[in-house]
């Protein structure tokens, strides 16, 4: 176990390029199947990576050379790219997802690194619209330009698939999801005779985190051949999501609003995935059961205190073990007990208070159990959101042993 005390080195270059922000989108029916087919990449521009803006940003993290991180770069101009790709939805029904790739430009050989976004309320937020306000535009093609493929899939229920409700701490559906955007731009990168060199790291923070665990069991489990992964960093991930629930089900004191509002969209949403079909009374008080039912999750007002908005009976009937329907589709959920093959990171903040450490704790005990080449590294006092940039910067860290 490490437990972190500075940032180090150059690997700052995705910071910003986690995407941890606050808005909403609405639930909507799923569309109607559609038919599998070749990917689709269309050329959204190139972004010139300045030197001077690059000094800029990089003087303001302790630590950092810019001088050497320029010489460290293998281009100074990367191309922007919407993938459109063929997946399923938690029903299994076609549909055309999409998400963000950048690549350094007139690049022969290149890594892959899949980043899995953390929460993302906004659909505008979407990496695929390369939003020129938003976090992504500069960091992730400064990641590309030192010599990597970087893939950001929407999920459901952006991009492509906005009017589609965002399958929200459901393993499954994050795992294929960005399972199959990995595959297509490993198909496109072959049309492009572009070579790949065999090198795939997946980092993610939060929900990406939990997304990045599960996609990686996902590729060892169907795709060991295909698509080995070389190392994994999770981030801050709910990896142990049936303790994360009874967690929040416990707490009688004020917490933050994205606090709330997570674990309740964690609720709906695995309501709606799995036909449960539970009235929102049966989770929430009134009003509170109106509020969530009538508003988009990011404009509910509700309670800051889990115990004045849950409903007394669900709670009990949860903590008591009674509710086995939820508790069970809870447990599919929980994706910490298993053995990846390849190295990997856990990165966490002492000081959660959205993400409890205890996910990252019980993932890297069981893994050293298991005989897994697992690292853990603390980050002491800071926030869940003020993490990030320790994550970034050690993530990259961490996969540049393996280049």
């Amino acid at each position: 176990m490490i437990r972190c005390t500075a940032l180090r080195a150059f690997a700052f270059v995705l910071i910003a390029g986690i995407v941890f922000v606050a808005g909403c989108r609405k639930d909507a029916t799923p569309p109607a199947a559609a038919p599998a087919h070749k990917p689709t990449v269309e050329l959204l521009g190139e972004k010139q990576i300045k030197k001077e803006l690059l000094n800029a940003r990089a003087t303001t993290i302790d630590g950092i050379d810019p001088n050497s991180l320029w010489a460290l770069l293998v281009s100074t101009v990367v191309n922007v790219y919407k993938v459109t790709y063929p997946t399923t939805d938690p029903d299994g029904v076609p549909v055309d997802a999409s998400g963000l790739l950048v690549i350094p430009k007139d690049r022969e050989s290149v890594s892959l690194i899949s980043f899995q976004n953390g929460t993302v309320f906004d659909p505008k937020q979407a990496a695929s619209f390369f939003n020129p306000d938003g976090p992504l535009h500069y960091w992730i093609p400064v990641a590309a330009a030192l010599g990597s493929a970087v893939i950001v899939p929407d999920y459901l229920g952006y991009g492509n698939t906005a009017n589609i409700p965002h399958p929200y701490q459901h393993a499954a559906s994050l795992a294929r999801t960005s399972a199959d955007m990995i595959i297509a731009v490993k198909q496109w990168l072959e049309e492009q005779h572009i070579q790949w060199d065999k090198k795939l790291f997946l980092a993610g923070y939060s929900e990406g985190g939990y997304a990045t665990m599960a996609l990686h069991r996902l590729l060892q489990e169907q795709y060991a051949t295909q698509l080995p992964v070389t190392a994994a960093s999770y981030g801050a991930g709910a990896y142990d999501i049936t303790s994360t629930a009874r967690y929040f089900l416990e707490r009688d004191e004020d917490r933050d609003s994205f606090y709330i509002r997570s674990h309740i969209w964690v609720l709906t949403s695995f309501n709606r995935i799995y036909h449960l079909n539970r009235p929102l009374n049966t989770f929430l008080k009134a009003p509170y059961d109106v509020e969530v039912a009538t508003r988009p999750i990011s404009q509910a007002v509700l309670p800051l205190n889990p115990a004045q908005l849950l409903n007394p009976v669900f709670k009990a009937n949860v903590l008591n073990g009674n509710d086995t329907q939820l508790l069970n589709i809870l447990s599919q959920n929980d994706i910490y007990d298993w053995k990846p093959l390849s190295p990997v990171l856990l990165i966490h903040s002492d000081a959660d208070r959205n993400v409890p450490i205890f996910n990252s704790d019980r993932a890297y005990a069981g893994f050293k159990s298991k005989g897994v080449d697992a690292e853990y590294l603390i980050i002491p006092g800071k926030s869940h959101q003020d993490a990030i940039p320790d994550f970034a910067l050690n993530s990259l860290l961490y996969f540049a042993r393996y280049q």
